[in-house]
């Protein structure tokens, strides 16, 4: 990782982005048991890593996820694989 000019911490938090944005978009969890499942120590933890990524609390990330439509009409969310 090190030779790859990435340290542990960045891949974890990189990690932990990538599957928030998956279990928030594909899932029913509630947000304590996101954050549960990424290794945060509770949910206030979670909620403000949440916020440095995208700029908005999950709650409302997940709201706005769940409003987007595509043109076929489809919702948006049934169509992210990942």
């Amino acid at each position: 990782m090190q030779d790859a000019g990435y340290s542990f911490q960045q891949v974890l938090e990189e990690a932990r982005h990538q599957l928030a944005r998956h279990y928030l978009n594909n899932s029913l969890l509630e947000l304590n048991e996101t954050a549960y499942l990424l290794g945060y120590e509770d949910s206030n933890s979670f909620v403000r890593a949440f916020r440095m990524w995208e700029g908005t609390p999950p709650a409302h990330w997940r709201g706005a996820q769940r409003e987007k439509v595509l043109p076929d009409g489809r919702p948006a969310r049934a169509a992210v694989t990942s």
